[in-house]
Formats: C-alpha cells, structure tokens, sequence
C-alpha cells in the first residue's frame, strides 16, 4: 500500500512540476536579454522539462517522430518570444 502511495503522489508532484515549467517556458520572452542568453534560458528550462517528463515509448519510431515534432513547437516557441526587431525572421 505504501508503494502506491508513494507512487501515486510522486507521479503528481512530477506532473505538477511539469505543468509549473511549461507555464515559464510560455511566459519567457527575450526581452532585455541577448539571443544566446534568451536561448541559453529556454534551454536550460527545456532540459529540465526533458527531466520530469515520464516518456515510455513501445515503439522507437514514436519517439523520434514526437521529437520531431516537439523541437519544431521548441522553435517556433523561441522564435516567437524573440523582440520585434526579429519579425521578419
């Protein structure tokens, strides 16, 4: 029972966590910061969402096509936060 528990709580706080990185994954933008410093920032946040995340795959190709499609999301997610002066990119 205690190992039920135990997982069963430790799956929340990990999927409460996630939901707290995505939330300041969205909100960040560039702002004041360089570009390798904005990307330095959303790096770093991405790795610690890779580390929360609980992924089991069955398949190998599922994998690499929900990579594929999840670093498309991740650029589109740093394009978009970058300042006005990068519009046109």
């Amino acid at each position: 029972m205690w190992n039920v528990l135990a997982r069963m709580y430790g799956r929340k706080k990990r999927v409460l966590r996630t939901d707290q990185i995505k939330h300041s994954i969205y909100a960040l933008k560039q702002g004041d910061l360089s570009v390798a410093s904005y990307y330095a920032a959303l790096k770093t946040k991405w790795e610690e969402l890779d580390y929360h995340v609980e992924d089991n795959w069955d398949c190998g190709s599922d994998h690499a096509r929900h990579w594929e499609m999840e670093w498309m999301d991740r650029t589109f997610l740093f394009l978009g936060g970058l300042r006005d002066e990068f519009e046109t990119i």
